[in-house]
């Protein structure tokens, strides 16, 4: 894994808040505190291509893997209960974040890739669709994050026999769909590349990723997402 820092104009200590950001000195951003997997955790998403909503949630069960508690996310549709596709990672203060694997296991929706008309002449609502099986096991695992990045930061790793490179952009305003509070928050713009250099071809996981402090994704936007997946609400449990 090779870490590559783009050019910034000047080193310079920013500040944030929590759900507006998090403190950052010269050292950059705390990665892992922005996309935390610990306790017990669930995610409710909506997508403007799309009727229905994404669940996600995190197993309770993990595996230790090099020191490493690794955690499976499960992504489900709301409307049949299917499960759509899973991924393995692990985030700590030591390690960063890491990205495992991935498995697409069914299509979303009514269907799966943009919304079109099917030989009936029904149009069908397939814009967040998760699209066609496939798995993929990372060993060495993607660093997704390192225990910090500064803006314009990229983290490059070989491995699955491709090259994979996790740039974090940039910070910038974050608004989801939460009720009852302050949903405006800081996110931390990560853009996770499969190498193929085309957004809605190849790897399903890779893509854009807007994740905030003590929650993780506030927004996503995956290889062949009509639009991004907006937060609704999320759940914790210690």
């Amino acid at each position: 894994m090779n870490r590559v820092a783009l050019p910034l104009l000047g080193l310079v200590a920013l500040s944030a808040s929590a759900c507006t950001g998090s403190p950052i000195g010269y050292s950059g951003y705390d990665m892992p505190d922005h996309f935390p997997l610990d306790g017990k955790r669930s995610w409710e998403y909506s997508n403007p291509a799309t009727t229905w909503k994404l669940n996600v949630v995190m197993l309770e069960s993990s595996e230790i893997i090099e020191n490493a508690e690794v955690k499976t996310l499960e992504y489900y549709d709301d409307v049949n209960g299917m499960l759509l596709m899973r991924s393995r990672w692990s985030s700590d203060s030591s390690k960063g974040i890491l990205l495992y694997s991935y498995e697409v296991l069914a299509e979303g929706g009514q269907g799966g890739g943009d919304t079109g008309t099917d030989d009936s002449g029904d149009t069908g609502d397939t814009g967040g669709a998760m699209g066609p099986a496939e798995a993929v096991t990372f060993d060495p695992p993607i660093q997704f994050g390192d225990r910090n990045n500064l803006p314009q930061e990229s983290i490059v790793t070989e491995t699955a026999g491709g090259t994979w490179t996790s740039t974090f952009e940039a910070v910038e305003k974050c608004p989801n769909n939460w009720v009852g509070g302050d949903n405006t928050w800081d996110c931390l713009r990560v853009v996770l590349d499969d190498g193929d250099g085309d957004s809605t071809t190849g790897a399903k996981i890779a893509g854009t990723y807007w994740i905030a402090p003590r929650y993780g994704m506030s927004w996503f936007q995956l290889t062949g997402d009509a639009d991004k997946w907006i937060l609704n609400r999320a759940e914790w449990e210690e």
